[in-house]
């Protein structure tokens, strides 16, 4: 009997150590060779305050993507029928493509625009894991000063 209890006991601590928090991680870093829809500058960073996971500095030079993941370095969990605003600052301004990757690896612009701030806020349609990317369209270097993301 006492055996039996244990495993219960068990299973009940398993299934609390499974979900996956939404945060942001410390700069962990991978750059890709640009294909046709591939990521060619990687970066988990940012920081959660209160539910909401604060974008840190970071650079993204001309032509270059980066993705924001949770703070296992991972990608975020979310359900289907989630919104979720997505905001990033920039030192300049600048042309830049907002959106989300799923788990799939299927890229889904969300926002285009031109300036410093960019702000954009769509549904998830399918429960999965996210990760979301700003690219830098423009011709030189951009910086992150500030953003969030949150849902």
């Amino acid at each position: 009997m006492r055996k039996s209890r244990m495993i219960g006991l068990f299973m009940v601590a398993a299934l609390f150590t499974m979900q996956v928090p939404v945060s942001a991680a410390d700069c962990s870093e991978v750059t890709y060779e640009k294909e046709m829809n591939e990521i060619v500058g990687e970066k988990s960073i940012g920081q959660n305050v209160n539910g909401r996971m604060g974008l840190q500095q970071t650079s993204i030079e001309a032509g270059k993507t980066v993705s924001f993941y949770d703070s296992t370095a991972t990608m975020f969990y979310v359900v289907g029928g989630t919104k979720v605003t997505f905001r990033v600052n920039l030192n300049t301004s600048a042309s830049v493509k907002m959106g989300y990757i799923n788990q799939n690896g299927t890229w889904t612009q969300k926002y285009t625009g031109s300036g410093s701030s960019h702000n954009t806020s769509f549904t998830i349609p399918t429960t999965g894991y996210y990760r979301f990317y700003v690219t830098n369209n423009s011709s030189k270097t951009i910086k992150v000063t500030g953003g969030e993301i949150y849902f």
